[in-house]
């Protein structure tokens, strides 16, 4: 990931394309993660049978209906919690960005400490900051699994 940041910071320009950083930032974050991501959501969809498709085209409904009311239902079913480790993830490379002058958590706390000479607040403060947003979505990702009857007590 950070040689396709550096790339899309430092050698884009060389060429003539200067992108904000804060673009660069969501673009590589947005780039890198895509591949992992598609994978994930064809390993939900190749995980339901053909049957279903079968099934629901023998039901006669067309190929948007069959999409939207069988086979997206089935594959946010099985790919709720990869879906979750990744969000975590992408929350954890987001320093990464530092190296580009984006201003994240972790900058932001070496701005703080490099004025104020302590660097344990801050960056206590950052690893309490990450765990919160990483128990948000936990919790949110558990909450989409309980409503997609995926709880532990429900197979």
């Amino acid at each position: 990931m950070l040689v396709q940041i550096y790339f899309l910071f430092f050698v884009l320009p060389y060429y003539g394309v200067v992108l904000p950083a804060m673009f660069v930032g969501v673009f590589g974050l947005s780039l890198y993660f895509s591949g992992y991501l598609s994978e994930v959501f064809k390993a939900g969809i190749d995980a339901i049978p053909m049957g279903q498709t079968e099934a629901a085209q023998g039901l006669g409904l067309n190929w948007i209906d069959t999409a939207r009311f069988v086979i997206a239902p089935q594959m946010l079913r099985n790919v709720a919690a990869p879906l979750g480790a990744y969000i975590i993830a992408i929350t954890k490379t987001t320093p990464l960005l530092a190296v580009i002058a984006v201003p994240e958590l972790l900058g932001s706390a070496f701005d703080v400490a490099s004025t104020t000479y302590r660097y344990a607040e801050p960056m206590f403060d950052v690893g309490v900051l990450f765990l919160i947003l990483a128990g948000i979505a936990v919790a949110v990702i558990g909450r989409i699994e309980k409503r997609l009857g995926l709880g532990r007590h429900s197979r």
